[in-house]
Formats: structure tokens, C-alpha cells, sequence
């Protein structure tokens, strides 16, 4: 399996990294700070990733932005995606849904949550 996990924050990257590697050490995992190096990386890869993770707060485009554009773009509209991320507003959750979100799960505080969350995903 593979993941492209978009997020600006470090410590939630090496926190995902390591829950990732916990739940499947197979699982190729691909990191992108920001939604122009999401769809750079999107454009480069030979293979496309099995399953998106997208924090909705990230700088410059935001993370509604990217889901729609992608959702909108032949060849990728059909990679899911899953919003990851801290806010739990209604409206957000709402409208992400709309725009192509497969689900949408708020970070958790614990990492053994974390883990159990992504194993519902990775195989």
C-alpha cells in the first residue's frame, strides 16, 4: 500500500511515520509539507498512492482548496482521500464530504489511537 500524507507540521509527521510503520511496515509512505509539493509529487510518481491523508490547515492553499482541485483533475479524482486533521467544525467536516472526502477523522491525542485508526485503512 501506498499513502501520501499531506501536512505542514513536523511532530505530526513523525508521529504518523511511526504509526504507519507500527500498523505495516510495507506501506510506502510519501510526505508533502504543503499542497503545491502534494501535486508536484501527485505528477512525478509513476504510481499513484492508494489512499490520500490531507490536513485541511495548511499554508498558502488549504487543504478544502487541494481536495477540490484534485476531485477535479483526470487521473486523480478517483484517489481517496481522508481528512486528517484538528478541527472537528460541522461546517468543515460538512464540506469536505462534499467536495470528495472519502472520510474525515480529527487527530487524535493518543498514539495508540492513531494507530488504531490507521489500521482500518492500511492493509
Amino acid at each position: 500500500m501506498t499513502l501520501l500524507y499531506i501536512e505542514d507540521d513536523e511532530d505530526d509527521i513523525h508521529i504518523f511515520k511511526e504509526a504507519v510503520e507500527l500498523t505495516n511496515q510495507k506501506t510506502v509512505l510519501h510526505i508533502a509539507r504543503d499542497a503545491r509539493e502534494a501535486f508536484k509529487m501527485l505528477e512525478e510518481l509513476t504510481i499513484l498512492p492508494d489512499l490520500i491523508f490531507l490536513d485541511i490547515n495548511l499554508p498558502e492553499i488549504p487543504g478544502q482548496q487541494f481536495l477540490k482541485t484534485l476531485k477535479s483533475t483526470h487521473g486523480l479524482k478517483t484517489v481517496p482521500v481522508v481528512v486528517y486533521s484538528t478541527t472537528g467544525h460541522l461546517h468543515d467536516i460538512e464540506e469536505c464530504k462534499r467536495l470528495g472526502a472519502s472520510d474525515f477523522i480529527i487527530k487524535p491525542n493518543k498514539f495508540d489511537q492513531l494507530v488504531t485508526i490507521l489500521q482500518k485503512f492500511i492493509e
